[in-house]
């Protein structure tokens, strides 16, 4: 840039290059400066077409949005927006929120998730509630919720996952890994160029295009991530949070809990984390941990059973 603009070569690295048009009428011999202006069309180029295909693979790009349904799930809600853990966690919040479960702190010991005296017969419950609460006929502390999926559960969470897929709110698993595809193709080709350059420019040219070809690989993870929500899902997701949008002294002030299902979906639609600083905030504390990153597939069953 130095070079095109003010005609010198500044190069404080590489000095025995540095001079000026007025004593070095082609400071790059061979062609190399047109090689550099190559290769720096080859990483724009590979980074608009790997863009290109990446964004044509999700299905919805040019459907039409679907309405928000009136009455939501938010268990539902819970996984698409986070996947099968999200939807576990809510079961575990909603059977507090309703009297069945309490967490219990004593010194010395692991804060635990124990079942109450049963305000009402569980029968009555979501029969998803109803198997969380089956697996509570023993203590559970945070790890063993963090890192377990009921097997007698996992199935409504298949059941989510197929159909969502179906519906085109998640992206097909083969769309997946063809998006992983491109985005190695994409980093491939400038890889291939840079080696290609190697041998061929001058150490400071070669300096240049090692930072252009950093500079595109860092572009190219963050553009090329590999979204687990098509844009129809993250729309449904984005228009049915704005019903459900309760600060936190509003959900602090609430009612009797049972009474408030308000609760219930705006925990579905920002997660436990939305409940700290309220009377509640001894839920997300104690799940704190899971907040730390995961890394795992959230719509990969095989993954739950390892958990479990």
């Amino acid at each position: 840039i130095a070079y095109i603009l003010t005609g010198k070569i500044v190069s404080p690295l590489f000095p025995e290059n540095s001079g000026s048009l007025a004593t070095v009428k082609d400071p790059f011999p061979s062609g190399q400066l047109k090689l550099m202006m190559g290769y720096i069309a080859l990483v724009f180029l590979s980074c608009a077409v790997g863009w290109y295909l990446f964004r044509s693979r999700d299905p919805t790009v040019s459907a039409a949005h679907r309405k928000v349904a009136q009455q939501l799930d938010p268990f539902e809600v819970a996984y698409l927006r986070g996947g099968a853990s999200e939807s576990f966690f809510l079961a575990v919040f909603d059977l507090i929120r309703r009297g069945f479960l309490s967490i219990v702190e004593e010194p010395g010991q692991m804060i635990r998730c124990v079942r109450t005296g049963e305000p009402g017969n569980p029968r009555h419950l979501p029969e998803i509630d109803r198997r969380v609460f089956e697996w509570f006929e023993s203590p559970r502390t945070a790890r063993e919720i963090r890192d377990t999926i009921p097997a007698s559960v996992v199935e409504f969470f298949i059941e989510y996952r197929d159909r969502f897929v179906m519906e085109r709110y998640l992206m097909p698993p083969k769309e997946r890994v063809i998006g992983y595809t491109i985005k190695g193709a994409t980093l491939s080709v400038p890889a291939v160029g840079f080696l290609y350059l190697v041998g061929r420019l001058s150490h400071a040219l070669l300096f240049m295009a090692g930072m252009i070809l950093s500079c595109g690989v860092v572009i190219a993870m963050k553009l090329f991530d590999i979204p687990r929500l098509t844009r129809r899902g993250s729309h449904y997701l984005k228009e049915g949070s704005k019903a459900y949008e309760l600060s936190q002294q509003q959900i602090g002030k609430a009612p009797h809990p049972i009474d408030d299902e308000k609760i219930l979906y705006s925990v579905a639609f920002f997660g436990v984390g939305i409940l700290c600083g309220t009377k509640y905030n001894s839920f997300p504390d104690m799940f704190r941990l899971i907040y730390t990153g995961g890394g795992y597939d959230p719509d990969d069953p095989e993954n739950w059973a390892k958990r479990a």
